[in-house]
């Protein structure tokens, strides 16, 4: 039974010989992780485990439990202040539990792949097919730089001080992106396209220091 496997791992971990009185009684919980595809409804919203669950290895869970209270905030306040953005906030809610448990689970796999010593069944299940190295192109300041065409502008909701903020964003492959160290991208990728490297540079700085330039470009 459960008891008498967990005796066995217990003593195959340590050599403390384990007395009867060591023991209290062994129980378990299935701790698979899940997540609600419809997180928040026309009078109800889901927050922590109600949400979504993560792999408990990966010590996540109470971090990602209060990050979904902090969205789930915004979002009731944004509700009561300005009704016409409801369809538009239970996509976004929805979206972000998504995207919660899809980054979760592509940094554990990461993890566990980068792990060589052990090799069981076990650490097996929780390992994915690494993934293609990238191919990173040499650049230099006189490489011409080109907006992907496949690149969309759509609104998108954004974390705000008090609201939930509906802006636009660009999109690829179903990911969205407003911001990059505080600067708000719609309104100048189109002004860099084929702008060389130097160019660009020298673009951004005239409208930003030279950090957030340089930030931006890496």
């Amino acid at each position: 039974g459960i008891k008498a496997f967990y005796t066995t791992v217990l003593l195959e971990t340590s050599n403390h010989q384990l007395s009867p009185e060591e023991l209290s009684t062994v129980t378990s919980c299935d701790a698979t992780s899940y997540y609600d595809t419809a997180p928040i409804g026309s009078n109800y919203i889901k927050i922590g485990d109600a949400a979504f669950t993560l792999d408990p290895l990966s010590s996540q869970g109470v971090a990602k439990a209060f990050k979904s209270v902090s969205y789930a905030t915004r979002i009731l306040h944004t509700m009561f202040k300005q009704p016409e953005h409801r369809k538009d906030l239970v996509a976004f809610y929805t979206h972000v539990v998504r995207d919660e448990v899809a980054n979760n689970k592509k940094w554990t796999s990461e993890f566990y792949n980068a792990q060589s010593s052990f090799n069981s069944p076990f650490w097996k299940k929780y390992t994915s097919t690494p993934p293609a190295e990238k191919i990173v192109p040499t650049l230099t300041l006189d490489t011409i730089l080109m907006l992907n065409p496949a690149i969309q502008v759509k609104k998108t909701g954004t974390v705000g001080a008090e609201f939930i903020e509906f802006k636009d964003a660009l999109y690829l492959n179903d990911q969205s992106c407003s911001y990059v160290h505080s600067i708000y991208l719609p309104t100048i990728v189109h002004k860099l396209n084929g702008l060389s490297m130097r160019a660009m540079l020298n673009a951004l700085c005239t409208t930003y220091s030279k950090q957030h330039a340089t930030q931006l470009v890496q």
